[in-house]
């Protein structure tokens, strides 16, 4: 018994079918020719500006897209929303990009690109800003304040809010109190 090959693979089954799906309207095998080209662009040039064409011109698409694709300033405020309101959390990037749906590094670029600054610089000053307003008009403790802006590791705190305020948390509320 003779053994029948299909003529196309299941591969290339998948690819036609996906083709079907978006619509597509032409075949053009590789190498491409420049007037074989030509002549595709143009035929779906032509239905592109049929009267019958049921999907909508590429201005129109660009203006619906253009009222829900988000500024770059608007994911930057959503970024600092978000570390406002998940302070006390541990809060990384990568979880900020994956809530927001965008890649990781793109958002750290255009974090230091609007805000003049790494997105962990950021978030440092925001939480020791915070730990310092606590320090000051709170009685928690040092422990307290740690966990309330997002540290675990006490000693990890210490160091930081040291490395940025030049004192520690506990000589910084003293001074706080003797000024006061």
């Amino acid at each position: 018994m003779p053994i029948i090959r299909p003529i196309f693979s299941s591969n290339d089954f998948d690819l036609a079918r996906k083709a079907l799906m978006l619509h597509v309207s032409d075949y053009l095998k590789d190498p491409v020719e420049p007037a074989e080209l030509a002549r595709s662009l143009e035929a779906v040039k032509r239905k592109l500006e049929s009267p019958n064409n049921p999907f909508p011109s590429a201005q129109a698409v660009h203006e619906a897209v253009a009222g829900r694709v988000p500024s770059s300033s608007s994911i930057i405020e959503e970024i600092k929303l978000y570390v406002e309101e998940q302070l006390h959390r541990n809060i990384t990037l990568k979880r900020i990009s994956d809530v927001l749906n965008f890649n990781c590094a793109y958002l750290g670029q255009k974090f230091k690109q609007h805000e003049n600054m790494s997105f962990n610089e950021y978030l440092l000053r925001r939480r020791m800003e915070k730990a310092k307003r606590l320090l000051e008009t709170t009685e928690m403790k040092i422990y307290e304040i740690a966990d309330a802006v997002g540290y675990t590791e006490i000693d990890w705190f210490y160091k930081k809010f040291k490395e940025y305020t030049g004192t520690s948390a506990n000589e910084y509320r003293k001074q706080c109190f003797i000024t006061a």
